[in-house]
């Protein structure tokens, strides 16, 4: 039997062994190993062992220069589109760890997500005329219309309603949140608010979705929007589908409990 106070120094090599040769595979097997040994080390093994411990699993877990890596891995020229799906999904989920500490990483693939925002919409869209920020201006710029023209797109295979509800819509608020810049919401509104003419009313239901998240989201802060807002909220409700004009009285009702605090009926 191999003791365990020879075992780490031996895994750390076998590590960067595997890794130069790409045997992914393998790397599980070693964990497993790595973790048998640390759990039947005695005291005095471990303490020994401390600073090999350490160092290995600071290097192992140091994402911070994998993620480029894996942008590059799932940009290249003819990837297929699994490849950026997969990025996308693990950078979600590195987001909802690490939050506002995300912000080190999204420099450099905001433009590429604008691209690939453009890149898959509908092409008959009606157009018209914290203290450690994620959204600096120019990403904001980069991605707020390419986000709100989601608004319009009608070519991807889940449901419209599910998709505007559960992400478009709490993804817009949270970029209002995280500008945290009065002009850039007054941006984001407008755009949302040019979508409530389309001619479709299933996509006007959708920006009316979008607007009532925003104002979720700013609360207060969203009063300096309203004029701007109200002569559209005056539209919808003369609007010719029934549901779009009790979409609007609904998210008129949520404005005047959430930001407003009074009747709204005054502004119109």
């Amino acid at each position: 039997m191999v003791p365990t106070r020879v075992l780490p120094p031996a895994i750390t090599k076998c590590y960067e062994d595997l890794i130069t040769l790409k045997s992914t595979q393998s790397l599980s097997t070693l964990m497993s190993i790595l973790a048998e040994c640390i759990v039947t080390m005695d005291k005095e093994t471990r303490a020994s062992n401390l600073n090999t411990l350490q160092s290995f699993f600071l290097h192992i877990l140091d994402y911070r220069s994998q993620h480029p890596e894996t942008y590059n891995w799932a940009s290249q020229a003819e990837a297929p589109k699994e490849r950026s799906i997969t990025f996308y999904h693990l950078t979600d989920k590195i987001v909802d760890k690490l939050k506002s500490l995300f912000h080190m990483f999204a420099g450099h693939f905001v433009q590429d997500a604008a691209s690939l925002l453009n890149a898959n919409k509908s092409k008959d869209d009606m157009i018209f005329d914290s203290e450690a920020e994620c959204c600096i201006l120019e990403r904001f710029d980069t991605l707020v219309t390419p986000l709100v023209d989601q608004i319009g797109n009608q070519m991807v295979d889940v449901e419209y309603e599910d998709r505007i509800t559960k992400l478009l819509a709490p993804c817009l608020g949270q970029l209002a949140e995280a500008t945290a810049d009065e002009a850039n919401w007054k941006t984001l509104n407008y755009q949302i608010l040019l979508k409530t003419r389309h001619n479709s009313p299933k996509l006007r239901l959708g920006a009316l979705q979008c607007l009532s998240e925003l104002n979720r989201h700013l609360e207060k802060d969203y009063l300096s929007l309203l004029p701007d807002t109200v002569p559209f909220l005056a539209e919808m409700m003369e609007d010719e589908s029934t549901e779009v004009e009790q979409k609007c009285q609904t998210v008129i009702a949520a404005m005047e409990i959430t930001s407003i605090q009074e009747s709204i009926q005054k502004y119109f």
